[in-house]
């Protein structure tokens, strides 16, 4: 039986789109909830969740199971927004080194986080992959 995104230990990073993109969440709705376009473009095609555990999760399966909010999840700007159903498999786990490693390579990709030096100063010298994931994930969502 598949694992599903309400199992994971939050929060959670994703590599996403080839690890090119990073994608943060603190609770199963910041994962499961996505807009139609980033849908779409496979979003959830080949991306990997890495739990606060450093446990590994490779996405099987996506699919839209509802729209959210009024009007059938159609917003003006954002186009429509989905629940997604995630079906989810174990993965081979990462040493601590090998995800900061990972994780840095994803970083350099990502012109959002050019001039951060601070953040990769973090990655660097984190002990832990919980305290790490836990900074970031705050650090992201405190700044969108």
């Amino acid at each position: 039986m598949p694992l599903l995104a309400a199992d994971l230990a939050y929060p959670v990073m994703c590599f996403s789109q080839g690890h090119q993109m990073l994608h943060y969440a603190r609770h199963a709705d910041e994962l499961t909830v996505c807009r139609a376009k980033a849908f779409n473009s496979g979003f959830y095609q080949h991306m990997e969740i890495v739990d606060r555990h450093a446990q590994r999760f490779g996405v099987q399966a996506a699919e839209k199971i509802t729209t959210m909010g009024p009007f059938w999840g159609f917003d003006l700007l954002g186009g429509q927004t989905f629940r997604v159903a995630l079906a989810l498999e174990p993965l081979p786990p990462d040493s601590l080194a090998v995800l900061k490693q990972r994780l840095e390579q994803a970083m350099d990709g990502m012109e959002a986080l050019d001039g951060h030096p601070e953040t990769k100063r973090l990655v660097r010298n984190a002990s832990s992959w919980a305290e790490l994931v836990a900074q970031l994930a705050d650090d992201y969502y405190r700044q969108y």
